[in-house]
């Protein structure tokens, strides 16, 4: 499931990977929007290991 939080020329994207696993990536407001990424629909995310940051929640 994907959340979306729209701004003008970047977006914030979370991906519920499972319900105690989600993905976050900020990305360009157009890319959400080519991709058609709306609240609730599916997607796929894919890691690029040089491009990961980790941190404690």
């Amino acid at each position: 499931m994907v959340q979306v939080a729209r701004g003008d020329v970047m977006s914030k994207v979370v991906i519920e990977v499972s319900p105690e696993v989600r993905i976050g990536a900020v990305i360009t407001t157009d890319s959400v929007d080519r991709l058609h990424l709306e609240v609730g629909a599916q997607a796929v995310a894919i890691i690029k290991a040089t491009e990961v940051i980790v941190g404690r929640g």
